[in-house]
């Protein structure tokens, strides 16, 4: 049998058919037969792991059946590097395998030449049935086909893989087979636990595993024609399984299969070949874990195989608890270690993180609880990092037994705390292999069990995941096995916790159900769910849109996404949050032509300001996506946007708190991976603050393969105002807030606008799976909610508390398994494992007044992946495989002290410097090699030498010594800072050299494959760029990379202390711009040997209100350590500017003449105590200013034209100033902007290095500018390496900002440079001389938005501007309508001038009575106000500023901190409310809630019709 079985694994097929005879009836054909199976790599150094057997094959031909048996076997194996069209098993020994009886079986083959049934023994297990079946796979031909003449046809096959399409070639001397089993093959056989939980994006059907392997056979027959028919004289079988993660240009791994048989005699048979046993139809391949169906019951707490051809480790119980204790144990050693030494890397890649769970793996129940028990009995600080790491790590292990051990140890609550059991429990779904519906029953006792409060939100949450992934793994995806377990095991759980859903007795636990629901996945969720997103049982809009994300994934993946979800898009009735949530799925449901048509058709004339902005962010999303899987949704988005633009007009909101969706990418093409994060905010009708907002992290691979790696949703919803309300109260005698609430309820009959509820919830999914869910509500902000709770358990710490956390997360694995032509079980593995290490201790106290925070931590993290393709020898108990295996290691120890005494206005910081021999470091290591391994623990096997006596178990891939590099790319000894810093490759086989590392680096951050190609985004996803690269490192070369940092070896800071004391004084007010006088002082001292090093800096900085005046001024000083050859030095720097001043009017700006900002600089530095003896110094004097070119191109601009339009319009045009509106405050950034600007520098004396630096700033500025030079480059007398005592620059923006004119003087002369072309869009970075940079961000965000009234017309703070009529009658134009109201301002038609005015903060009454143009009389509560120009008055009640009026000109202002800020004039009235404002507003001035189509709303909140019904309903008093 033992002969058999190591034949079978390798012989190739010979065919032969009925009526077309390839193998004459009554003869027996002999063959001499080699036959190899390895895996390995031909990237960079070739080289693979594998076996080979020669043999003599007899084939005994009876009618239509081959009788089979093989004689004289040799065995051979290799290890090692060779040539790419080498074989290097030439070079090898054959060695005879021990001789035994040779069976036989027998292959039957039909009419046509196809399969028909197989004879195998009785005594044959699994695995040697599927050898069985390998080889009859090939050994069919389509006779009927080629009888018919046909050369070139496909044949639809039963093959090992599947029922296949194989392709036919038919020559006259060959025929030739070829099948691609991931494209030719149905109901293909694969197992594959994909815990990265990607999809392929581009087809989400798709039933290809990962798709990135490329799974091929073929078989060619030579032949020659006889007297008989057709003689086989030759068969060649090929197999090629390819694994290819990072497109052509990264590496590859392959498993390979060739036989090839030769015919070497032909003679009668002698039919001694006798044949007998089991008949198999069925050429699947048959994997050896049936018992492990998710519908049948086991014993959970039994081991189990970790591959389904086989077991993994065959060792006993206590083999396999002390090397588990020992991998643990090594963990410590490992984190405690820094060293780049080859031994050290060769044990972390060897014992590494990834190596204890394969131990885990093999342990049943029993076994892993007695490790467990023992490591949690041992309290001392090491043993509880061993209890920790195995805890972790016991979630991750992915066996059944593993999980019931979770679950016991939660309900015998044998975690420290609550989070750590929810922790642990919610991964258990993640990485279980083989769930059955008894574990799910197992599982479910946990919704009972009474554990914290982590433990009840975690359970429904791991269950519904547990349910979802028990049949997803119930069959390949989407097969009839799933789907069988969706509806049956999956509807249960469905119909149970939506049962939940209905008799939530709140809100957090509704939320938590549907969340359950989501992580369910399958079973139902659309048709159980349907009642809640339409509304049926529901109304609350947060749960239907979260129900309609519960239901996303299934009817998006039934075909049934665009069709369910369009038309909840396009009611108008529903709620933006719930529209815009089906506006998401439909794009994830990939939208057709036509639909796409049918979203912009329901935009045309939609209602929902919060909608369309979402709608139109989320196209130009698409639209911009360098993301390969955003390929069709991009290219229909950049058809349609263009068309809504040009049709709406529309400019996209990105202001705060409104609904909008970005995303920052990155797309390495060469590599075939992108990263991608998104944003979104949903915006609130009610408040300033989304209603929720959140971010996603994605990933694709291999261009169509993407993962949801981990989202946040935070929902906001009346959060701010809660604070608002909770720390920003109002006295109601001091406001007298009742007279108010007397006007709006009683004499106005207003219905008060509700405080909007709190409703907050934070949601955090890892790989589309919720794995936390809290809830809050008002409540919750007292002492016994959560948050007060919370708070009051931080108390409870105490002043000194320990810490010593480990956590350990697979961030992805996926195992693959197949066979091969051969029936040979084979597989593909890759992981990430990553373990953290925290030890801290945390000290708290008040020392003479000093409340101070010590913290003292020491953090390793500690990152092992992989890469593996592998074939099995079961016979030998043998792996053959190739594994890329990566480090990765990163160490920060730190002690801070953080101290503040309030009273002397003191902040005291101490930072420790790592170190010398505990330094901050990060290294990488990245090693490929082919190798065999045992089936034990030490992966320990015998035998190799014995065929190649040069080969090793294992081999480096690696082009020799030679090509191994060490370059260090840093080397920093600073001994007067007390530093050191260095970086270096090492082992490295890349090309490391300066140029081409820089070249790289550079690349990454440039923004040609970024999106948006902004300077933050190439930045931030650089960044990304870079580590993705680190740690997937797409290379087979062995490569390492390490920086370090830490105190220097000799003369080390050990720490820096920083002392800062400040002060803050008022310098002047004007209305709300303040000045102020700022004076700081710090003190650094940098301890450590043999003396300490102190610096001192002082910093004086004052601005008058408007920042119109300004003064800085800093001096650093550097106290002399002669001890270390440090003499003092000194750097002082001085800046002052001057402003225009304040203009007559608010609006006002000089149309004829430029503005301008003046002011002067100093620089002094240099080896001295003080800097009036600096040996260096530098002045400039500079002015900034607006150019008469630039006020002329102004009055081409849309906004200037429109400010003039309502200059000449009927309420604007007794004014003399520009209107008070959007695009007149526009006109005026815009005229007022600084376009010309001048430096007068005087290089006073110089230190040699710092004419070095300014003659290379120079020369890399002329070079920039070479295309644009009016000289002769070459001219020595231009450039002599001289600074010069002066060099003035003057830069004139013009063309709109599209060119810059720059002129250069220095002793050497004059340059300039005209028309340079300028790519960036300065326009935005101009200096503005009048308006301060705060108060334009504040109204451009959106934060802030004002309404005017005119005696025609009221422009609302959402945008809508309608006719109005002011009446005899005190009319509310704008008020806050809570229930606690703050302020209303009334207007009427004036005596003198178009309006009267008056204004209530609380109950304080404002009455600005117009006598005609400059005579507006004032009165406060009824008392005569006289307020001269640019002048104020500020009314107090009970110490406490209410409001002060401020007079500009012409204008009043009335303005109340965090109020309302009212502008009057006599022609106009413009109100500015506080953003909290917004949802609780009404009157004339609308609803201020971005929707424009409801701003006719009454006070009893029903429409109107009408601006004259709206003047009318909203009237006092008359």
């Amino acid at each position: 049998m033992k002969l058999f079985i190591l034949a079978t694994l390798l012989v190739a097929g010979i065919a032969s058919t009925h009526g077309f005879r390839f193998l004459e009836d009554g003869k027996e054909y002999v063959y001499t037969t080699e036959a190899r199976v390895s895996s390995g790599t031909m990237d960079y150094a070739p080289g693979s792991s594998g076996f080979a057997y020669r043999m003599t094959t007899r084939v005994q031909v009876s009618g239509k059946s081959l009788n089979i048996q093989f004689n004289d076997m040799k065995f051979s194996q290799f290890v090692g590097l060779h040539t790419p069209n080498q074989s290097p098993f030439d070079s090898t020994t054959f060695t005879d395998v021990d001789s035994q009886a040779s069976p036989s079986f027998k292959i039957t083959l039909g009419d046509d030449g196809l399969f028909k049934e197989l004879v195998v023994p009785d005594n044959a297990g699994t695995f040697y049935k599927n050898l069985m079946r390998g080889w009859a796979s090939t050994l069919q031909i389509n006779s009927g086909e080629i009888r018919s003449g046909n050369r070139g046809f496909k044949s639809k096959e039963q093959l090992i893989n599947g029922k296949c399409d194989v392709t036919y070639t038919v020559t006259d001397k060959a025929v030739l087979k070829f099948v691609s089993h991931t494209e030719d093959c149905e109901h293909r056989v694969f197992r594959i636990i994909d815990d990265y939980r990607g999809y392929n994006c581009k087809n989400p059907g798709y039933d290809k595993g990962m798709n990135y392997p490329s799974s091929t056979g073929n078989t060619v027959f030579l032949t020659e024609k006889t007297d008989a028919g057709y003689q086989i004289n030759a068969i060649m079988t090929t197999g090629a399984f390819i694994a290819q993660f990072y497109e052509e240009e990264g590496s590859a791994q392959f498993v390979y299969s060739n036989t090839t048989s030769k015919l070497v005699e032909v003679k009668g048979s002698s039919g001694d070949i006798s044949v007998s046993g089991e008949t198999i139809t069925d050429l699947a391949y048959e994997f050896s874990d049936k018992e492990y169906k998710w519908n049948v019951e086991r014993d959970l707490k039994a081991k189990e195989p970790f591959f389904s051809s086989g077991s993994y480790f065959d060792e006993e119980s206590a083999g396999l608890q002390e090397a588990l204790k020992k991998g643990i144990t090594f963990q410590k050693t490992l984190l405690e270690s820094h060293s780049t030494e080859k031994e050290h890397i060769e044990k972390a890649h060897r014992y590494g993180i990834n190596s204890i769970l394969p131990i885990m793996y093999s342990m049943d129940y029993d076994t892993l609880r007695g490790v467990a028990d023992e490591l949690f009995a041992d309290k001392s600080d090491t043993g509880v990092m061993k209890a920790n790491l195995f805890a972790e790590l016991l979630g991750s292990a992915g066996t059944t037994a593993s999980a019931l051990l979770v679950r016991d140890m939660v309900m015998e609550n044998k975690f420290d705390n609550d989070r750590d059991a929810a922790r642990i429990m919610s991964a258990v779904p993640f990485h279980i292999r083989r769930p059955n519906q008894q574990l799910v029953q197992e599982y479910e006792k946990l919704l009972n069990f009474d554990g914290g409060r982590f433990v009840k939100m975690a359970a429904p949450l791991a269950l519904g995941h547990l349910v979802r992934v028990t049949c997803e793994r119930a069959g390949s995806f989407m097969s009839q096995e799933a789907k069988e377990c969706g509806m049956s095991l999956g509807a249960e759980y469905v119909n149970k916790f939506f049962d939940k859903y209905r008799t939530a007795s709140d809100r957090e636990e509704k939320s938590l159900a549907l969340a359950v629901l989501s992580n369910l996945r399958w079973g139902g969720q659309l048709k159980a769910l349907r009642p809640v997103i339409y509304g049926e049982i529901e109304s609350d809009p947060a749960l239907r849109a979260q129900a309609l994300w519960a239901s996303g994934w299934e009817a998006m993946l039934s075909g049934r996404g665009v069709d369910t979800f369009l038309p909840l898009f396009v009611d108008h009735s529903l709620s933006h949050e719930l529209r815009i949530a089906a506006l998401e799925m439909i794009f994830y449901s990939r939208p057709s032509t036509a639909e796409m048509g049918n979203i912009l058709t329901s935009l045309y004339k939609e209602s929902s300001y919060e909608l369309v902005n979402y709608a139109f962010t989320l196209l130009e999303k698409y639209a911009s996506s360098v993301d390969p899987c955003d390929e069709q949704n991009r290219d229909l988005a950049k058809h349609f946007l263009k068309y809504m633009k040009q049709w709406s007009n529309y400019q996209t909101d990105w202001g705060f708190g409104v609904s909008k969706t970005y995303s920052r990418q990155f797309n390495k093409e060469k590599y075939g991976y992108a990263g991608t994060t998104s944003f979104y905010s949903i915006g609130s009708t009610e408040s300033t603050m989304p209603l929720a907002a959140g971010f996603a992290l994605t990933n694709t691979m291999m261009n169509t393969y993407q993962t949801y790696m981990f989202a946040a949703h935070f929902r906001l919803e009346g959060a701010s105002k809660a604070l608002i309300r909770k720390f920003k109260k109002i006295d109601p005698n001091t406001w007298k807030t009742a007279e108010l609430e007397q006007i709006f309820n009683g004499d106005m009959a207003i219905r008060a606008r509700p405080d909007q509820a709190v409703r907050a919830s934070i949601t955090l999914m890892l790989k589309g799976v919720v794995v936390f869910q809290r809830s809050y509500d008002d409540t919750d902000f007292g002492p016994d909610g959560k948050i007060g709770s919370f708070m009051e358990n931080v108390k409870g710490l105490g002043d000194t508390y320990s810490i010593n956390h480990q956590r350990v997360v697979q961030l992805g694995a996926v195992l693959y398994e197949q066979p091969t032509p051969l029936g040979i079980p084979m597989a593909v593995m890759s992981s990430i494992t990553s373990m953290g290490h925290l030890t801290a201790t945390v000290k708290r106290g008040n020392h003479r007044g000093l409340l101070y925070r010590d913290i003292e931590y020491d953090a390793h993290a500690f990152t092992q992946s992989n890469r593996l393709a592998l074939v099995n020898h079961p016979i030998r108990k043998a792996t053959f495989g190739i594994v890329n295996d990566r480090i990765y290691h990163k160490h920060f120890p730190r002690k801070i002290v953080i101290g503040v005494n309030p009273i002397k206005k003191e902040l005291k910081l101490s930072i420790s410097r790592p170190r010398y021999d505990k330094p901050w470091i990060v290294f990488m290591h990245s090693q490929t090699t082919v190798m065999v391994r045992g089936a034990n623990l030490r992966g320990e096997y015998d035998g190799l030498q014995k065929n190649c006596p040069s080969c090793q178990n294992r081999v480096l891939i690696s082009r020799g010594p030679n090509a191994v590099k060490t370059r260090s790319f840093l080397d920093r000894t600073n001994e007067k800072a007390g530093s050191y810093l260095y970086g270096e490759y090492f082992d490295c086989e890349m090309d490391v050299s300066r140029g081409n590392t820089i070249k790289h680096t550079l690349g990454a951050f440039a923004p040609y494959n970024k999106n948006p190609k902004s300077a933050w985004t190439s930045v931030v996803m650089g960044i990304r760029q870079v580590r993705a690269f680190f740690y997937l490192f797409p290379k087979n070369e062995q490569c390492g990379a390490m920086l370090r940092w830490s105190q220097s070896e000799e003369n080390p800071v050990k720490e820096i202390d920083i002392t800062i004391r400040g002060n803050v004084e008022s310098n002047g007010e004007r209305m709300f711009f303040r000045g102020r006088k700022w004076f700081i002082k710090a003190l650094i001292k940098a301890k450590g040997e043999p003396t300490d090093r102190s610096y001192r800096i002082n910093v004086a900085y004052e601005f008058t209100p408007g920042y119109l005046q300004n003064n800085l001024k800093i001096q650093i000083n550097r106290a002399p350590v002669p001890s270390l050859g440090m003499s003092p030095y000194s750097i002082c720097f001085a800046l002052n500017n001057e402003y225009p001043d304040f203009s007559k009017e608010f609006m006002g700006y000089d149309e004829n003449n430029n503005m301008a900002v003046s002011g002067k600089a100093m620089v002094q530095y240099g080896a001295v105590s003080s800097c009036s003896d600096a040996e260096g110094e530098i002045r400039v004097a500079f002015e900034h200013s607006t150019t008469k070119e630039a006020r002329r191109e102004l009055r081409d601009k849309w906004y200037y034209k429109q400010c003039m339009e309502l200059k000449n319009s009927k309420g604007w045009k007794s004014r003399s100033e520009l209107p008070v509106a959007e695009p007149c405050y526009m006109t005026v950034w815009d005229a007022t902007n600084a376009r010309k600007y001048t430096w007068d520098v005087k290089f006073v004396k110089l230190t040699p290095r710092m004419k070095s630096i300014i003659s290379n700033v120079q020369s890399a500025v002329k070079a920039g500018l070479l295309p644009y030079w009016d000289m002769d480059p070459e001219d020595e007398s231009s450039s002599n390496g001289d600074v010069g005592p002066f060099l003035n620059i003057e830069a004139t923006f013009k063309n709109n900002e599209r060119n810059v004119d720059i002129k250069l003087e220095s002793s050497q002369g004059q340059e300039e440079f005209n028309d340079v072309p300028l790519r960036l869009n300065w326009s935005k970075r101009l200096r503005n001389l009048k308006f301060t940079n705060t108060l334009k961000r504040l109204f451009y965000s959106r934060i802030i938005n004002p309404c005017i009234a005119t005696d025609s017309t009221i422009r609302t703070m959402d945008n809508v501007t309608y006719p109005y009529e002011a009446s005899s009658c005190w009319t509310l134009a704008s008020g806050h309508c809570g229930p606690t109201p703050t302020y209303a301002v009334f207007t009427k038609k004036g005596s003198g001038m178009p309006l009267a005015a008056k204004v209530f903060i609380g109950g304080h009454e404002v009455e600005f009575t117009p006598n005609g143009p400059g005579d507006i009389g004032i009165t406060v509560n009824g008392a005569d106000v006289s307020v001269i120009d640019q002048g104020e008055h500020v009314h107090t009640q009970d110490s406490v500023e209410i409001f002060k009026i401020f007079r500009w000109g012409s204008s009043y202002h009335v303005y109340s901190f965090l109020k309302v800020w009212v502008t009057y004039d006599g022609g106009f009235i413009e109100v500015v409310p506080a953003p909290s404002v917004k949802g609780q507003h009404c009157g004339l001035c609308g609803n201020y809630n971005r929707n424009q189509q409801d701003e006719f709303t009454a006070k009893d909140m029903s429409r109107l019709d009408s601006s004259s019904a709206m003047v009318e309903n909203w009237q006092w008093k008359c």
